[in-house]
């Protein structure tokens, strides 16, 4: 069964609650109230959440809309297990179902302004905005919060060098 589980703050440095305030911030700099995720890595980063939904990449089939005062996440939710269900509701993290985004959306009212990456974001999606809500398609504010990496992540990748190194040298050993 493919399932949803959550990557523990030790690992991320800075926990889910912490991401999306950054992410609020960022929408409001920019003038919106809403945003849309739709990259798998972003929703992982965001979330601090991991899947098996696709092979070799640790993310899980979703979308997500984060607004000044919900965060949503919009996935299957057979793949969410009571563990999972209790994190996220820790994290004021609102689950739905995967296939009702597009009803999310249609359902926004005309003041919303809606920030998404033009070049994440599919057509259905677009589709889904309504005429009279204000759209700014701007580089997604997750890419750039994600590239700036904390000191855990970097000690991460430090040890992650190093057991990479070594598994290549034990490697050319033996061939």
């Amino acid at each position: 069964m493919r399932g949803i589980f959550e990557l523990p703050v030790e690992f991320s440095g800075l926990s889910a609650t912490d991401k999306i305030q950054s992410l609020r911030s960022s929408m409001k700099q920019s003038g919106a109230n809403l945003l849309i995720i739709s990259a798998l890595d972003e929703i992982a980063w965001t979330f601090n959440i991991r899947g098996n939904d696709v092979e070799c990449n640790p993310v899980a089939i979703a979308y997500s809309v984060i607004t000044d005062k919900q965060s949503i996440l919009f996935t299957d939710a057979v793949k969410i297990s009571r563990e999972l269900h209790d994190y996220l509701d820790s994290q004021n993290i609102i689950t739905a179902e995967y296939s009702k985004i597009s009803d999310y959306l249609n359902s926004l009212k005309p003041e919303t302004t809606i920030l998404f990456d033009g070049n994440k974001v599919n057509y259905n999606l677009r589709k889904a905005i309504p005429a009279d809500c204000r759209v700014i398609e701007a580089p997604s504010p997750v890419a750039l919060l994600k590239s700036i990496k904390n000191e855990i992540e970097i000690e991460g990748f430090r040890n992650v060098m190093i057991k990479d190194g070594v598994a290549l040298v034990r490697f050319m050993m033996w061939a």
